[in-house]
């Protein structure tokens, strides 16, 4: 009741019931001929990469697609970086793919970086969309190289983070002839990376 203003908070049904009117009300003033292209940039990331999304739909005018989405206030731009007004909008742009199609566009996503870009400069980046995409021995294959770059850069942590995980998909998806070396080069890694942090006993 109006009495109840000021002593009591909205339930949270209410709350989230109207942040997800706004969202939706947003999301409607998208027209059809963008929406694919603004899923895909939401399954990258918050951040836009513009040129990752030329890459991916060269047929689309990408200025206007960019006037379209900041109009309808779904995206914006901050220190001349584009990106999502907020991630529940991302949010639920992600939740309107299948799982299937969600995974097919992390695929393409990797693929486009792979023929466009320097791996070894995006190998976490390609880690983590393969990871998405359900390919684990391409996953496995960039952690290694993200962890090699972490151990040179001195991130001793972050590189043992990345090869914890490249091992224990080494050990459950690697089933091919050069299992046994492909161990043994990444426990050599991991060991150099548990010197450089003191860990002599692991």
């Amino acid at each position: 009741t109006l009495d109840e203003i000021g002593k009591m908070t909205l339930p949270e049904s209410v709350f989230a019931g109207g942040i997800q009117r706004i969202i939706q009300r947003r999301l409607d003033h998208i027209p059809v001929w963008s929406h694919e292209m603004l899923q895909a940039a939401a399954v990258y990331g918050r951040q836009l990469d513009l040129e990752i999304l030329r890459l991916l739909y060269p047929d689309i005018d990408i200025e206007r697609w960019l006037l379209v989405c900041s109009e309808a206030s779904v995206i914006d731009i901050v220190d001349e970086q584009w990106r999502f007004a907020h991630d529940r909008l991302r949010d639920a742009l992600i939740e309107t793919l299948e799982t299937n199609d969600r995974q097919q566009m992390h695929r393409r996503i990797a693929e486009v970086i792979e023929q466009h870009y320097s791996v070894a400069n995006h190998a976490s980046i390609l880690a983590h969309h393969w990871n998405l995409a359900g390919n684990y021995a391409k996953e496995c294959h960039y952690l290694t190289l993200a962890g090699q770059q972490a151990l040179y850069s001195g991130v001793y942590k972050e590189a043992i983070t990345c090869l914890d995980r490249a091992m224990m998909l080494l050990e459950h998806f690697g089933g091919h002839s050069n299992l046994q070396r492909e161990r043994i080069r990444l426990k050599q890694i991991q060991g150099e990376a548990n010197l450089g942090l003191g860990a002599y006993d692991v």
